[in-house]
């Protein structure tokens, strides 16, 4: 029994050494990509790329006020039909679109809607 005893834990003793072994390594593995990655740089974009999205973002990125000229101008919309729609005056609208107010939110909303958007696609385009 004694000998079957010993053999049992060289055997259990073999296996946490090679299980400890196994993780060590793992961590190293681990540690080196994660140092890799750390210090990688993202490929410059080329010039075009780079002229490309510069034009992206301008068209994109706009003060809510023109975008929401374009948005009604898109939809073939006067500020007359845009103010029928949302029940408001025409020079609400004209408001907006020049920049002297903004719409509520629920006039927002509203827009949004009439205009086939959702709020978040126009949040993320306006500056």
């Amino acid at each position: 029994m004694n000998l079957i005893g010993l053999l049992f834990s060289s055997v259990f003793t073999i296996i946490n050494i090679v299980l400890l072994a196994g993780l060590i390594l793992l961590l190293i593995l681990a540690i080196r990509a994660l140092s890799k990655y750390v210090h990688s740089k993202r490929p410059e974009p080329t010039i075009s790329e780079g002229r490309q999205a510069t034009e992206e973002n301008k068209a994109v990125k706009q003060p809510l006020n023109e975008m929401l000229k374009e948005l009604r101008q898109k939809n073939n919309m006067t500020q007359e039909f845009v103010a029928e729609q949302l029940n408001i005056s025409r020079q609400a609208v004209s408001k907006w679109e020049s920049g002297t107010s903004s719409p509520t939110m629920a006039n927002l909303a509203a827009l949004t809607a009439l205009y086939h958007i959702s709020m978040d696609e126009l949040l993320r385009r306006i500056q």
